[in-house]
């Protein structure tokens, strides 16, 4: 398709349209824009950071595919050239906040459940990725991507191998696994887990100073 958008200059309804399409230069350029915002305000979302077990990088992660959900599964859409957001009871309304302002709200959320759940969790907690305090490795792109697969859950592991690499259909998923009884359920859950590893694979890209697209 046409590059029709300017990184620096994409609007919110540029970059809803952008996402809704599969468009890989503004989805890397909302990470990158969200990271930046999140960096920038993290202080007024998290507090007592240095003593928690979650990371600020855990509470990025969690929020950004939250707010990429629901951008791609058209739950913010765009309606008369504003954005819509559909509620919890599945009704339209306006949406009155930026995607930046948004993505603090929820950030802001996500921080509260993730600390709610860090007693029953710690072991996890503990074994999550931490930002290195020596030099960074030398990594390819490729590397970085395997790493970045073998660090999913087992559960999305076998949903994004099986769909990817063993081309199985999403009626094929859903008769191996028994977690997703239906069609729906199979498609949201491959739609999140790829979410998951975009974001996971941005990050790393970013932190590595790897300026390549992560995916076409």
């Amino acid at each position: 398709m046409a590059r029709l958008f300017r990184h620096k200059s994409l609007s919110d309804l540029e970059i809803v349209t952008g996402l809704q399409m599969g468009d890989a230069e503004v989805e890397k350029a909302f990470f990158d824009r969200c990271y930046a915002y999140f960096r920038q305000h993290y202080s007024s979302v998290i507090t007592n950071a240095e003593s928690r077990a979650v990371t600020e990088n855990d509470v990025f992660q969690e929020t950004f595919v939250k707010v990429w959900m629901e951008i791609t599964s058209h739950k913010i859409f765009i309606r008369d050239n504003q954005l819509w957001r559909t509620d919890t009871q599945g009704r339209p309304r306006r949406f009155t906040a930026s995607l930046l302002t948004y993505l603090m709200a929820v950030a802001k959320y996500s921080n509260y459940e993730m600390e709610r759940q860090e007693a029953i969790y710690v072991d996890q907690a503990a074994s999550r990725d931490q930002e290195p305090s020596d030099e960074l490795p030398d990594l390819t792109a490729e590397q970085i991507v395997e790493q970045c697969v073998n660090s999913m859950p087992p559960r999305c592991r076998e949903i994004l191998t099986l769909f990817y690499f063993e081309g199985k259909s999403l009626d094929e998923i859903m008769a191996l696994r028994k977690e997703n009884h239906t069609y729906n359920g199979t498609k949201t859950a491959k739609a999140k887990c790829l979410a998951q590893l975009k974001s996971r694979i941005l990050y790393q890209f970013k932190k590595h100073k790897i300026n390549t697209r992560p995916y076409a």
